[in-house]
């Protein structure tokens, strides 16, 4: 994959993730964070599937490719979950309690709710390495993986099947998620205010609450290639480069860091210059705890 590829996929995520955090400030109802969140996290899951092409992870043993997975994504969720579960603490001056820690997952809930972003791309990415041995196979089990997680009760369960949907889509789409001609960006254009205006929910991937699915399958496809188109015609943006990068671990850090600037003002603008400033040193201090989530190179 080129450099100029790898940069349109690292801006991207770097747009997402900002995406993410600002979506999270307590704004309270408004029609923009409806139309974020309709294309936000399933954008995410599509550039996992676009960079599978290529990717030498995928020539591994299952078992190389599930321990290299597991390392990178699931490893850092305690951390993630402590840290979340260590804000609670602080602000109530408790004491860490360890059943009251665990008694979260005993209701399938995180203490940290943005991880589940990151136990769904692992299950989805593990789903594609199976399924991608029988390259056949890849659009009729996203059609399934669609399907089921649209009546699979378990919520979980529900949203592993939809990221792997996304995922796989990605892959086969690639091509489509890459173009460029002036026809394609208007008519994705059209889908896409079409498709959110035309959805009464707004997807939620977290709480798999999903609306029309139909309606919304189209507004995250047509709303990732209008940000892919966009960050192919971008100059090169560093600062959001770099953030792209962090990624996962601005994915992991942003709740609590909200949760803090949240409870310290209850003014939009001030939590959310708040949390800027904290997410700053917590990126960096999770980076140097968890040095494989850092981009390579990076000292």
């Amino acid at each position: 994959m080129s450099r100029k590829r790898t940069r349109v996929w690292d801006l991207a995520k770097g747009i997402l993730i900002i995406m993410v955090f600002l979506a999270h400030v307590p704004y309270g109802e408004h029609i923009w964070k409806t139309w974020v969140f309709s294309f936000h996290m399933p954008a995410f899951f599509l550039i996992s599937g676009i960079l599978m092409h290529g990717s030498a992870t995928l020539e591994n043993s299952f078992g190389s490719f599930l321990k290299k997975k597991a390392f990178r994504l699931l490893l850092p969720v305690p951390f993630f979950e402590l840290l979340a579960y260590a804000e609670v603490l602080l602000h109530w001056h408790g004491h860490f309690r360890l059943a009251e820690f665990l008694g979260k997952y005993l209701q399938v809930d995180l203490w940290n709710h943005a991880d589940w972003f990151l136990l769904s791309l692992f299950a989805a990415e593990c789903l594609f390495y199976a399924v991608n041995r029988k390259r056949k196979l890849i659009l009729p089990s996203a059609a399934g993986a669609f399907a089921a997680a649209l009546f699979v009760s378990f919520t979980p369960l529900s949203r592993y099947l939809m990221s792997y949907c996304f995922v796989a889509c990605g892959y086969l789409l690639k091509d489509v998620l890459s173009e460029d001609s002036r026809v394609f960006i208007p008519g994705s254009a059209v889908l896409f205010i079409g498709a959110n205006l035309l959805n009464p929910v707004r997807l939620d991937m977290h709480n798999a609450v999903y609306g029309n699915p139909v309606y919304m399958f189209v507004a995250a496809l047509s709303g990732s290639c209008l940000l892919f188109a966009a960050c192919r015609r971008m100059q090169n943006i560093p600062l959001v480069d770099r953030i792209g990068q962090y990624s996962l671990i601005i994915m992991g850090t942003h709740m609590p860091v909200l949760e803090i600037a949240h409870r310290m003002t209850d003014r939009t603008l001030y939590v959310l210059v708040i949390a800027a400033l904290i997410e700053i040193p917590a990126a960096y201090i999770t980076g140097r705890i968890l040095p494989f989530l850092r981009p390579k190179g990076n000292m």
